[in-house]
């Protein structure tokens, strides 16, 4: 014969602070939740019901710090694990790298995908007040979203107001063509150590440069573009032939436009 087992119901104070014998249900009739109890947590085990399995996707909970970000969830968990997401409203935009330790069971490095590379918060990448959904990998904690372009190392760029109104449209947003056309000015500097530097140069070497060839820039010399003057000073990094170089030739010849590409 089955053994028989009682159900019981309470509002959520009085559920919350009992313990009952193995196997009993307990029905919490503030939340409309049936806990399981074992005879020794106290309170029971909540079960989820519908509302919980519609509206809670993932855990989510207020933190506290500003970098070190601490979140106490309203029903602990003990150990972190594997593809868990947490959203949480951050209390104050962050200074630097972030941690994150939930109910106490260590603090995790928050990090984000930049690119093709991971890596760990800069100051400013968590508002104050901003909701943020994180995801256990298994090691740290990922920020979903990431960025969609790092241009930390970009140059500053002006552009004028003249030249901006052929990037907009009727209703003055952007063109999509000219997303691109900004990013790529942005690459372009007057400084001969960025990506994307054009330049008037002198190849050192005895080679001809058709357009499209390539040379190191330690090959290669500034210099005015009927070669009166060369640098003295070798260029950085890769550079790619805009023209052609002729050897042998005059010094007029072998000057070119370049454009450094690493």
């Amino acid at each position: 014969m089955s053994t028989q087992r009682q159900v019981r119901g309470a509002s959520a104070v009085i559920q919350a602070a009992r313990t009952l014998v193995s196997r009993v249900l307990d029905v919490n009739t503030t939340k409309n939740r049936i806990y399981v109890h074992d005879g020794s947590t106290v309170g029971g085990i909540p079960h989820i019901n519908a509302p919980d399995f519609q509206n809670q996707e993932f855990i989510s909970a207020d933190v506290t710090g500003t970098n070190a970000l601490v979140m106490t969830l309203p029903f602990p968990i003990t150990a972190y694990l594997r593809y868990q997401s947490f959203v949480f409203r951050a209390a104050q935009t962050n200074t630097g790298s972030v941690t994150l330790n939930i109910d106490g069971i260590g603090a995790v490095v928050v990090k984000k995908i930049s690119g093709s590379s991971i890596k760990i918060l800069s100051a400013g990448d968590l508002l104050q007040f901003g909701l943020y959904r994180v995801t256990h990998d298994g090691s740290d904690f990922i920020l979903q979203g990431g960025e969609g372009l790092d241009i930390d190392g970009l140059p500053d760029v002006s552009v004028a107001a003249a030249d901006m109104i052929a990037f907009l449209d009727s209703d003055g947003d952007l063109k999509k063509a000219a997303v691109q056309q900004i990013i790529d000015l942005a690459k372009t500097s007057t400084s001969a150590n960025v990506v994307g530097t054009h330049a008037m140069a002198y190849p050192t070497g005895s080679t001809q440069y058709n357009f499209g060839n390539t040379i190191s820039g330690a090959n290669l010399k500034p210099c005015n573009v009927n070669a009166g003057t060369i640098g003295s000073t070798s260029l950085a990094g890769t550079w790619r032939c805009l023209g052609v170089s002729l050897h042998p030739g005059s010094n007029i010849e072998k000057t070119t436009l370049w454009v450094r590409i690493s």
